[in-house]
């Protein structure tokens, strides 16, 4: 929701946080605004019909839609990240789950870090994304300064290869995935481009010792492109070191990957799509079971191919569901958003089709397993 002069959003909430969370994320609210490059955050707002959310400022770009990014803004937003967790760990504060829907930029190219705290995590919790989350915030719902720093990995890895660490792979269940998580590292950057020292600094940052993780990222980045500037002082707001603006052609046309539907790219402008390929993914290693706590789950129950319409059908909670269509050879489209769990998608009968079924609640977005028809191989 935006307010006519688009300076800022209104980030709507499932709930009302009581009096005395609220006054908990008040506070702590207060100190993120002391944090160099973090989105100002205006204040809370209860709207006409009750629902309750936060007023924070606007930027017209994310990192979501824009990775993969050249080496040297992927620098530049490494020093510009790691200057802001330094600067709010120093505070005692954590920000509790960094991803690339959490890396924002503002109209200058200026990178900031939004939604940041653990009031608010813990007034509305969601289980972990096992595709960002470091292992012991997937197996123990640890959230500290060191789960941050592996969120600065993911989020480096994803701006330099256009894919989280542990991305979901085809046919893989959600007990699979978080059990590859706990029981694999993350892969290496393969970009023949990027510098070896910042691939070993991400790797690093991903490792899943906590205690192997770097304590000064910024120094790790000084030996790759030498000292840029003092360090920032916290408890002051300072200009931090800028990613170059976005150009104004969407990135994601670089990917073959355009969502159809106006909607659709408001609501899932962060999502991964689908891609055809010949070969499937590897599959997932043998690792001891654990118990971790599940995210909710959209399961396709039925795709029926009437040759010029597919009706698809799924099981899932109540969300805001987009139907996402990729044929093979043609950019991707989406369905009109709905809560009802079954559409009907136009097709073309020669050609192979994927299809993945994403819902949100306002605040996180949720993914089925890609479904095939005509033989056809999906992947994200």
């Amino acid at each position: 929701m935006v307010t006519p002069g688009m300076d800022t959003n209104l980030k709507l909430f499932p709930g009302t946080p009581d009096r005395r969370a609220r006054s908990a994320w008040e506070r702590e609210n207060g100190r993120w605004a002391r944090v160099p490059g973090t989105r100002v955050v205006h204040g809370f707002e209860v709207t006409g019909d009750g629902r309750f959310g936060v007023r924070v400022e606007r930027c017209p770009r994310a990192l979501a839609d824009a990775a993969p990014l050249p080496v040297p803004d992927v620098l530049a937003l490494a020093r510009a990240l790691a200057t802001t967790l330094a600067a709010a760990h120093a505070a005692g504060l954590v920000h509790g789950g960094p991803t690339a829907d959490d890396v924002l930029f503002r109209g200058t190219g200026e990178p900031v870090l939004a939604d940041g705290g653990l009031v608010p995590r813990e007034a509305f919790p969601v289980a972990p994304e096992a595709a960002w989350a470091a292992p012991e915030t997937v197996r123990d719902a640890v959230r500290d300064a060191r789960t941050d720093l592996y969120g600065l990995g993911a989020v480096l890895f994803f701006a330099l290869t256009g894919q989280p660490p542990h991305p979901a792979r085809l046919g893989e269940t959600a007990e699979e995935h978080v059990l590859r998580v706990l029981g694999e590292p993350a892969p290496e950057v393969d970009r023949p481009d990027v510098p070896l020292g910042l691939a070993k600094l991400v790797r690093a940052l991903l490792d899943p010792d906590p205690a192997a993780r770097p304590d000064d990222v910024r120094a790790e980045l000084d030996k790759i492109t030498g000292p840029v500037g003092p360090p920032a002082p916290s408890g002051r707001r300072v200009q931090v070191a800028e990613a170059k603006p976005l150009p104004d052609t969407d990135r994601r046309d670089r990917l073959g990957l355009v969502l159809g539907v106006a909607a659709a790219l408001a609501l899932f402008a962060a999502a991964p799509f689908l891609l055809l390929r010949d070969d499937p993914p590897a599959p997932s290693p043998q690792v001891p079971a654990v118990s971790a706590p599940q995210a909710p789950r959209i399961e396709v129950t039925e795709v029926r191919d009437d040759g010029d319409h597919v009706t698809i059908t799924w099981t899932g909670p109540d969300l805001d569901y987009v139907v996402i269509t990729a044929p093979e050879g043609k950019p991707n489209s989406a369905s009109a958003e709905s809560r009802d769990r079954t559409a009907r998608i136009a097709v073309e009968p020669n050609l192979k089709y994927c299809f993945e079924v994403h819902g949100t609640d306002g605040r996180t977005t949720h993914r089925s397993a890609p479904h095939p028809i005509r033989a056809a191989k999906c992947t994200r």
